[in-house]
């Protein structure tokens, strides 16, 4: 679906609704689409990126747009305005090369805020040394707010 149409963020629209910050997320798995549903929800202007359509199709009636394309593909990238967005979240599962060479591309791009999931402390560090903003831990992440979460809650005692 990558037309010759240039995707970029959408003026008009940002206008229209007033909406300032531009985000872009990559990688449409659950906990992209899970956070693209909670950034529209907080009115802001989104756009959904999967180089796989069937996921795109499930996202893109809730997202200011949705593209899909391999965002591997520097060109396209640049083509589609994933680099004129303000905040990036780069949400691609297991695949640490991609996800590195995107960063990479994002922050040589000057994206302000680049954010990455990451599966190791040792992704971390090395994203971190590129200068990705955040790198997210998605299961140490949830854990520590499930602690948080239930510690604060008074629970009833069944015994």
């Amino acid at each position: 679906m990558s037309s010759e149409k240039n995707y970029s963020f959408n003026q008009k629209v940002l206008m229209r609704h007033n909406l300032n910050s531009k985000y872009a997320i990559i990688g449409l798995g659950t906990f992209g689409n899970s956070l693209a549903q909670r950034l529209v929800a907080h009115q802001k202007y989104v756009m959904a990126v999967d180089k796989d359509i069937d996921q795109i199709e499930i996202i893109k009636n809730v997202v200011t747009e949705a593209v899909s394309f391999d965002a591997t593909n520097i060109k396209l990238l640049h083509k589609m305005g994933i680099t004129e967005a303000d905040v990036v979240i780069i949400s691609i599962g297991d695949d640490f090369k991609s996800t590195e060479f995107i960063a990479l591309e994002l922050l040589q791009s000057e994206v302000p805020h680049v954010y990455v999931t990451v599966q190791s402390s040792q992704e971390e560090k090395i994203l971190k040394k590129i200068g990705v903003t955040r790198c997210i831990n998605t299961e140490i992440w949830a854990a520590q707010h499930l602690g948080d979460t239930i510690s604060a809650e008074t629970l009833p005692v069944n015994r």
